[in-house]
């Protein structure tokens, strides 16, 4: 039987407010996608997205400076730890939003390149939620902003040189099973 833990409920880093925090213990396996196979995994899965291909972006600035569409839709993933190193996390949340990285019970921190494609399976650059399906060791709490849901919203498919667009719901969806 798969396992899922589920955190309902609301707390603060600094001033976001963050909702909907899902624990995703997925089933070992071999289970690496790179961008061809995400892509073909989104279709399988009848997601509907829209996919743009672009030079690689590797900052918000230079996302800033591209001609990608609906720029204020794409997010930004942020792969945190915290002081030990021994607890992950996986921060979306839009592109131009601030987070404090303080919080009261713990302080956390970039993690290292290392651990983000030990882990994740991607590169600097191209972190985001759907390389969550690449985590073997099943170790990373996923957090996604509450400002997410009911939008339209854009990440790279394991690799910074396209960006796809899909819905919240439809992310949520596809990531869910996995527990």
């Amino acid at each position: 039987m798969k396992k899922l833990l589920v955190f309902c409920f609301c707390c603060r880093i600094g001033k976001i407010k963050y909702y909907g925090i899902i624990y995703l213990n997925l089933i070992k396996g071999d289970f690496i996608l790179n961008k061809t196979e995400i892509l073909q995994y989104l279709t399988d899965k009848q997601i509907p997205f829209t996919k743009y291909e672009h030079a690689p972006i590797f900052s918000v600035e230079e996302g800033d400076t591209s001609n990608l569409p609906n720029r204020e839709k794409v997010i930004r993933n942020l792969f945190l730890c915290d002081a030990k190193k021994k607890n992950f996390y996986l921060v979306s949340l839009f592109v131009h939003k601030n987070i404090n990285l303080k919080v009261p019970s713990k302080r956390l921190s970039f993690a290292k390149q290392e651990a983000m494609e030990q882990m994740l399976e991607v590169k600097p650059g191209s972190v985001t939620p759907l390389a969550i399906l690449n985590n073997k060791d099943k170790n990373i709490l996923m957090i996604f902003d509450s400002e997410l849901q009911n939008q339209t919203i854009g990440m790279h498919p394991m690799e910074n040189t396209a960006t796809v667009f899909l819905k919240f719901e439809d992310l949520y969806t596809l990531l869910l099973p996995h527990g």
